[in-house]
């Protein structure tokens, strides 16, 4: 993950509880953790056996998936797709799945993160180093 280039933090509501995600660009699938998974009692799926090449280049197994997600952004709900791995960090990574079905747009010069929902244009902050 390029913390000087593709990746921002912003707040994502999940299940209406507020959670510090990563939105990355350059990451293809959105990623959640399984300690916010349990934390938030999420509904899994049974995991396919694939697996993913994390930050630290680990293979990482994904445990399974959570299917619609209950995500909020801004005033938007945006129910997502997300692979869930075993690991004790707490994170949510949103990556460009989600970006290119809201139409989003990463907003340096602005810190902002717009997106279409419904027809609407919203935008939340972004925060980076």
């Amino acid at each position: 993950m390029d913390q000087g280039g593709s990746a921002v933090r912003t707040t994502i509501r999940v299940k209406g509880h507020l959670v510090k995600a990563i939105v990355d660009s350059e990451v293809s699938v959105s990623i959640i953790t399984l300690p916010i998974v349990k934390q938030l009692r999420l509904q899994m799926s049974p995991a396919d056996g694939s697996s993913i090449v994390a930050v630290d280049q680990a293979k990482k197994k994904v445990f399974s998936f959570v299917r619609g997600a209950p995500l909020a952004i801004a005033d938007a709900r945006i129910p997502v797709d997300l692979m869930v791995i075993d690991t004790p960090r707490v994170a949510l990574l949103v990556g460009t799945d989600l970006l290119r079905r809201y139409s989003a747009d990463l907003l340096f010069s602005k810190k902002r993160l717009v997106f279409e929902s419904r027809g609407q244009k919203l935008s939340t902050p972004i925060k980076y180093n």
